[in-house]
């Protein structure tokens, strides 16, 4: 196949195929010009080096693959990604994608000193990619679901336990980083960022409307953290303003005490006021903190649900 090395010139066919794709599976990817664009800026990664595109003519694009090295606690996986325009992808040109990124996949690692593993993930109903990826020897080993709960009905706030405050509130990258890597950082292959590259997520995350609520002790200690921002209706499955809950994390010495639900119900409420008619929150569903429980006691129920392939590179 004749795929090259992306190049940064190529962010307007790429946004137009990435679009091209989630509007023709009805899915809600949350994919704009500048969601393209920052791509080729993530701290500590040439995505130039790890993406290649299958040009059609000097304004079209006929697919694209990337192969993104991440590290994780004694091996490097290596996260797997394609989309071929929907008057090419048959099953047979979609699995010689794969095959082309497997092949590219040593050239990008990182830590030859570490096993590495490619992990590849896709939406349940994508049934040709789940197909493609099971004829080529990947399995399944983890399952992430995306949650919704309605917004019609106003919430009443329940009030912090004693010692704490909850609310909007500014908090540096550092502070944010601090209880995110501490909360997240026993999750199954949660893979090891920098303060600079989580910053630059944090960017991302956040976008122009958003909001970030805290839980601190009576000492100003940040010990929970909610990051919100508002989808709009072009990124909707519903076509209709949601809120995403893009980050939600407490300290493991300050949980079971009620911050996680006063954070939702203050994220909740706010996405209510900025007309917003639907709340999604995406969890592990195999997370040991009893997360799903809480969002479904919350009222959210399951919306779509994702799964995690993966293959040794050997």
């Amino acid at each position: 196949m004749n795929l090259r090395p992306v190049r940064r010139e190529d962010a307007d066919a790429l946004y137009r195929l990435l679009r091209t794709c989630a509007d023709a599976a009805e899915q809600d990817e949350e994919v704009t010009p500048e969601s393209v664009a920052r791509q080729f800026d993530v701290p500590g990664l040439d995505i130039r080096q790890c993406m290649w595109v299958l040009p059609k003519d000097g304004q079209t694009l006929k697919a694209v693959v990337s192969v993104i090295p991440l590290c994780s606690e004694g091996f490097e996986v290596l996260h797997l990604g394609w989309h071929a325009h929907p008057s090419v992808r048959s099953l047979e040109f979609q699995e010689r994608l794969v095959r082309f990124a497997e092949e590219r996949a040593p050239t990008v690692r990182t830590r030859p000193d570490l096993p590495a593993v490619l992990h590849a993930g896709v939406r349940m109903q994508n049934a040709e990619k789940v197909q493609v990826l099971q004829k080529l020897g990947y399995q399944p080993v983890r399952w992430f679901l995306e949650l919704s709960r309605p917004l019609r009905e106003p919430f009443t706030r329940p009030i912090p336990p004693a010692g704490y405050s909850v609310g909007e509130g500014s908090s540096s990258a550092q502070e944010i980083y601090t209880v995110a890597h501490e909360a997240f950082q026993d999750h199954w292959s949660q893979p090891h960022i920098t303060l600079e590259q989580f910053g630059y997520l944090l960017d991302t995350l956040g976008g122009e409307e958003h909001v970030v609520h805290t839980a601190r002790t009576t000492a100003n200690e940040l010990v929970g953290v909610c990051l919100t921002r508002l989808r709009h209706a072009a990124q909707c499955a519903s076509r209709a303003r949601e809120a995403e809950i893009a980050l939600l994390a407490v300290l493991r010495a300050h949980r079971r005490k009620g911050l996680a639900t006063c954070l939702l119900h203050s994220a909740l409420q706010w996405a209510r006021a900025q007309g917003c008619g639907a709340a999604v929150i995406s969890v592990d569903s195999e997370n040991w903190t009893g997360a799903d429980r809480l969002y479904r006691k919350l009222g959210f129920v399951e919306r779509s649900r994702s799964v995690v392939y993966r293959k040794s590179l050997s």
